[in-house]
């Protein structure tokens, strides 16, 4: 792995007379408490070192983010870690109608969504557009190493969409993730009842899904989906979602959103066969646009379960200054009453960004259960002395019945640069 990843370094960049090189630098420190016991408080300082590189060249370009986390302090059990989340080379619009990935690369294709190890292509012409993705999950914590069996560990999408007319899109797709499972060593009796040592193995979980999509988009008039997903292990319905958006006179939008959803259980898992029901949501909502470019909005929310029925309330205030925003939830999913105020600005050209918030919540778990209370504050500052640098302050506060007095702080350091290498 480590040779293959170090030649689509060396290729990308060396390959060419003349790169675009860009990216950022990030170094944070993060500092909390844990009790070992009610009066026995351990600080902890995490330290997270961040990078992302690009390196381009006309239609090809090479692409990484990197994460790597210790402890100042402290350590933790898992100390230190390297985490590698994308590093893959991209050719664009190749023959005019080509997007090739080579890589451990992002996806956003529902459930197959994430990252993964392997290649993605995107074909686009004649009012039509192709994507498709094949290679292995990641190993645990983002590791800089592929998959030991791509056999039982990988994810296949493709999705095909249609443009017919101006404003519509229609989709057809498939997703199949395997997940392969550790065997296991049990206990178990023999015939005569003496206890002997057995081992579980265990096939690779799969998901199967197959996928439709229809979306109207108007600018500034009207947006509409609707998707569909069908489970092709469970041959049955997963999921169908509806929602809109469109302004029913001036300064007044409209909202509305509705969902059925079949618990996701994996087909090898034990979880499949119990007996479990399935949800429907709907939700809609209005937003009036006031002067001096301030949103009022509320939304209704019902969602309902096999034997029981929740409700949720939002209203929210907001402008170019911060936000207001209260939200009520009753029912079968808990009670919970909540206020949060937030604000932030910039000031002398972007210079200095404070932001602050303070939250109430005052929730249940049940009808009968005793109320518990919750304050949050958090503020904090961002310092950009230079276009290329910033510095982020943070504290965090927080108080409840199990974090009494909880304080957190958070500094971070970022750096950008741009420049072509000839």
């Amino acid at each position: 792995m480590h040779k293959f990843l170090l030649f689509l370094t060396l290729y990308s960049v060396s390959l060419f007379s003349q790169v675009v090189i860009s990216g950022r630098v990030a170094s944070s420190a993060y500092s909390f408490e844990r009790f070992d016991s009610i009066k026995n408080p351990t600080t902890y300082v995490r330290g997270y070192q961040q990078a992302q590189l690009n390196a381009s060249y006309s239609s090809f370009s090479f692409h990484t983010a990197i994460n790597f986390e210790n402890a100042y302090l402290k350590s933790l059990e898992y100390d230190s870690r390297l985490r590698v989340y994308n590093l893959y080379v991209e050719g664009t619009n190749l023959w005019n109608c080509a997007t090739v990935k080579l890589g451990r690369q992002p996806i956003f294709s529902g459930l197959a969504g994430g990252t993964f190890d392997g290649l993605g292509l995107k074909l686009s012409g004649y009012t039509m557009i192709f994507e498709g993705y094949a290679g292995g999950n990641l190993p645990a914590y983002q590791k800089l190493k592929l998959t030991d069996d791509f056999k039982n560990n990988n994810i296949l999408a493709l999705k095909l969409r249609v443009l017919p007319i101006e404003g519509w899109t229609f989709g057809v797709g498939f997703v199949s993730k395997n997940i392969n499972r550790n065997n296991n060593d049990t206990t178990g009796l023999d015939e005569p009842f003496n206890p002997i040592f057995k081992l579980i193995k265990t096939n690779s979980s799969a998901y199967q899904f197959l996928n439709g999509e229809v979306l109207y988009e108007k600018e500034n008039k009207i947006y509409a989906r609707s998707s569909y997903e069908f489970d092709m292990n469970l041959f049955k319905t997963s999921k169908i979602e509806v929602e809109a958006e469109t302004p029913v006179v001036n300064d007044i939008d409209i909202v509305v959103y509705g969902n059925y959803r079949e618990p996701r259980v994996r087909y090898n898992s034990i979880f499949s066969v119990f007996d479990y029901g399935n949800t429907k949501e709907a939700e809609a909502g209005l937003s009036y646009h006031l002067p001096m470019n301030m949103i009022v909005s509320g939304r209704f929310g019902y969602t309902n379960y096999k034997d029981e029925s929740s409700s949720r309330i939002n209203l929210s205030l907001t402008g170019n200054c911060g936000s207001l925003n209260l939200r009520k939830t009753f029912g079968y999913a808990g009670e919970m009453n909540s206020i949060t105020l937030s604000s932030g600005h910039t000031y002398f050209d972007g210079l200095i960004t404070p932001s602050a918030s303070i939250a109430y919540t005052g929730y249940k778990l049940s009808k009968d259960s005793p109320l518990e209370k919750l304050i949050t504050l958090i503020a904090g500052c961002n310092i950009r002395p230079y276009n290329t640098f910033s510095i982020d302050l943070q504290g965090q506060y927080l108080d409840n019945k199990f974090y009494k007095n909880d304080m957190r702080f958070l500094l971070k350091l970022n750096y950008w640069f741009h420049s072509l290498l000839k």
